[in-house]
């Protein structure tokens, strides 16, 4: 897809995917069935904006060097956005009004990677750090195994114990060390079927 002269359409992807499975049993009051809620708590069609433009960017199949002037304002009025927004989720009766699977979230965290993006295309930013470099590598991996991790953790006793951000830490760490085992293990073209890397 972001290599083919339909790559837009990757941009539909989760904002169609968070108005059928979320926006639509916030507004109709309903709850999902169970094969729907298992279906979308593990497919993490929600997350794949910021897959995408990670994919994109880092692929230099797009360049996204905006104004830090422009983007910074912008990025604090999306903030003030999403506490309307989780104001009216309240008011309709959610129970996470803080869920990053909303437009708002959206617009949020995406402004804040192409700023960060913007801040590491200086040219006198140059990152070699080798984990940074593999936990890019391995990211698609991480994004597609960390339910099963954290599912895996919650049995651990002492996991449940530890708070944000250091369990989410621990989450990318344990799905990254999950990655790079499964693609010693596996090699490269088992390894790129199975998406570990």
């Amino acid at each position: 897809l972001a290599k083919s002269k339909y790559r837009h359409l990757g941009w539909l992807v989760a904002p169609l995917a968070t108005l059928i499975f979320k926006y639509y049993y916030l507004f109709t009051g309903t709850t999902p069935n169970t094969y729907i809620s298992l279906f979308w708590s593990n497919v993490c069609l929600g997350w794949f904006t910021f897959y995408y433009l990670g994919l994109l960017l880092g692929n230099k199949i797009i360049k996204a060097n905006y104004p830090l002037k422009i983007m910074v304002p912008l990025y604090f009025l999306s903030i003030l956005v999403q506490v309307a927004e989780g104001y009216g989720w309240w008011l309709m009766g959610a129970s996470n009004v803080g869920t990053q699977i909303k437009f708002s979230s959206f617009i949020t965290s995406t402004l804040f990677l192409l700023i960060v993006n913007t801040i590491l295309n200086r040219p006198y930013i140059d990152i070699k750090n080798r984990f940074l470099r593999s936990l890019g590598d391995y990211s698609f991996g991480i994004y597609l195994s960390h339910i099963l991790v954290i599912m895996i953790l919650e049995r651990i006793p002492i996991y449940s114990g530890i708070m944000f951000p250091v369990n989410s830490v621990i989450v990318v760490l344990t799905s990254w060390i999950f990655c790079y085992c499964g693609y010693r293990i596996c090699g490269k073209k088992l390894s790129g079927w199975l998406g570990l890397k």
